[in-house]
Formats: C-alpha cells, structure tokens, sequence
C-alpha cells in the first residue's frame, strides 16, 4: 500500500523524489513521487510519500540515500517544531495547506 495526500503547494518549484519535507503539522517525510491527479479538480498534486518519523531509531552508519542519510544525522528542531539551527542539511521545505487525506484503507 502506497502513502499518498493530497497537497496545495504555498511555494513554486515542485517537490523531487528522494528530497525531504515538512508539513504544517510537523510531520517529516521523504517524497516518492508526484503525480497531476485527473479527479482532483482543485489543481493539487497527489505526493506519494513515506514517513519518516522513525527516521532517529536507526544507527549512525546507517546507509540511505543521502538526502535520507544527511537528514536522519544533522537536523535539530528548535521547540517551536519549524525552525531550524544553523548546520541544518535537509534540502528545503514547503509549507502545506489543507490536507485532504487520501490514504487508502
């Protein structure tokens, strides 16, 4: 079963299998893939997605792709779980609207 949401992206250039986000809940996750949705009459993307709250269980040495990887070693969340400390690798993030939750069941 794939992972998949509905997303209304706030910022131009589309998101890339294998780069890192964040939505406006905090949720981190690593893009599989993009798709235009044909139903979808709101002009959003379908995002295909795996989730990587687990991401910190693993040990360092671990290997992953190197966006996975670089995330997994370097990132630090200040306490408001949106801001991020000098140092930070993940590549970029979006800000999300509405989610409709598409997930199959």
């Amino acid at each position: 079963m794939k992972n998949f949401r509905y997303l209304k992206i706030k910022y131009e250039g589309l998101p890339k299998a294998g780069e890192i986000y964040r939505n406006f809940k905090g949720r981190k996750y690593v893009i599989n893939g993009l798709t235009v949705d044909a139903d979808d009459n709101q002009g959003r993307l379908r995002i295909e997605y795996t989730s990587l709250e687990d991401c910190e269980k693993y040990k360092s040495g671990t290997r992953f792709s190197s966006s996975l990887e670089r995330f997994c070693g370097e990132k630090i969340i200040d306490e408001d779980n949106n801001i991020f400390k000098k140092g930070d690798i993940v590549k970029r993030f979006i800000k999300v609207y509405p989610i409709t939750d598409g997930a199959k069941k």
